[in-house]
């Protein structure tokens, strides 16, 4: 769990760190999540009806081959690229509906009145929360 002056809710959020060693030349598509970042999906504000019909036309295409689906843990077929293929295509679906009936805001865009004051008092808080938790 996450415990920080960052968080004035009161939800502890969960945070993972994963080390993985990826071969991403082998990667049929990659998404570099610093320019993901950089925007949020409003979903208060996207038409999620269209969105849903949407994914459902794109993905009732798709075809899964009977002998990924009887494929069962730690056997030794030749099933990776299809499942890899199978993910992209998931992938590439979501993004697309995503793109076309999800709005985007650059991130930050509903603090425009945000300066530098607030961003000092900010950090107060975080240093005042830290030495709170240390002592107690």
């Amino acid at each position: 769990m996450v415990d920080s002056g960052l968080n004035l809710s009161d939800h502890l959020p969960l945070s993972l760190d994963i080390a993985l060693k990826l071969n991403t030349a082998s990667l049929p598509h990659t998404v570099s999540i610093s320019n993901s970042s950089r925007f949020r999906l409003r979903w208060d504000k996207a038409d999620v009806v269209s969105y849903y019909y949407g994914t459902f036309e794109q993905l009732s295409k798709l075809c899964i081959p009977d002998y990924v689906q009887k494929c069962t843990i730690g056997c030794n077929c030749e099933v990776q690229s299809t499942v890899d293929s199978v993910y992209s295509a998931i992938v590439k679906a979501l993004l697309n509906n995503s793109d076309r009936f999800i709005p985007r805001t650059k991130s930050g865009f509903y603090k425009h009145w945000w300066n530098e004051r607030l961003h000092e008092l900010k950090q107060a808080s975080i240093v005042t929360h830290n030495l709170w938790k240390k002592h107690g």
